[in-house]
C-alpha cells in the first residue's frame, strides 16, 4: 500500500445571480429553464440558496416553483421551492438553503440552470425576481 500526498490549490467563489421574470418571457409553456452560470471544469458546488425579492405574479397564477440543477436533472442542486407572491410572501426569512455537494464533468464547463414551473404559461408573468447564491470551488 502506498500513500500519495496531494497539494490542493482551491479557487472558491460565492456568486449571487438575480433572475427577473423577463428571463422566462420566451416560454409559452408552464415550465422553462435558463442558464444561471457556467460551472468551470473541476468545479464542485457546495451550497445553493434561493430567495425571491419580488414574488412571481401572473393573471390567474396560483403557483410558481423554482429549482436549480442541470439539463436532465433540474433539481440536482436545489429542490423545488415556491416563489410566488401568494403562497410564499417575500420577507427576510423567506428563503431556502440547500447544502449540497455535487460536481459535473471534471474536464468540461457545465451549464447550471434555474427552472420555473407554474400553473400558467411563463410568458404571462408580469412580476417577479429571484436571487440565487451558489458557493462553489474549483480544484486546479
Amino acid at each position: 500500500m502506498s500513500e500519495t500526498s496531494i497539494s490542493l490549490n482551491l479557487e472558491g467563489r460565492l456568486s449571487k445571480i438575480t433572475v427577473p421574470y423577463t428571463a422566462f418571457s420566451a416560454f409559452a409553456a408552464v415550465t422553462g429553464d435558463v442558464e444561471l452560470f457556467s460551472l468551470p471544469a473541476s468545479g464542485i458546488i457546495h451550497m445553493v440558496k434561493v430567495k425571491h425579492s419580488t414574488g412571481f405574479v401572473a393573471g390567474s397564477q396560483t403557483t410558481c416553483l423554482a429549482s436549480v440543477g442541470v439539463s436532465g436533472n433540474l433539481a440536482k442542486y436545489h429542490p423545488v421551492y415556491q416563489i410566488d407572491a401568494t403562497a410564499n410572501p417575500v420577507s427576510d426569512t423567506t428563503f431556502n438553503l440547500n447544502n449540497v455537494m455535487g460536481s459535473e464533468n471534471h474536464g468540461a464547463v457545465a451549464s447550471i440552470r434555474i427552472a420555473l414551473t407554474s400553473n400558467v404559461n411563463l410568458n404571462t408573468l408580469s412580476a417577479g425576481s429571484v436571487d440565487v447564491w451558489v458557493w462553489y470551488v474549483r480544484a486546479s
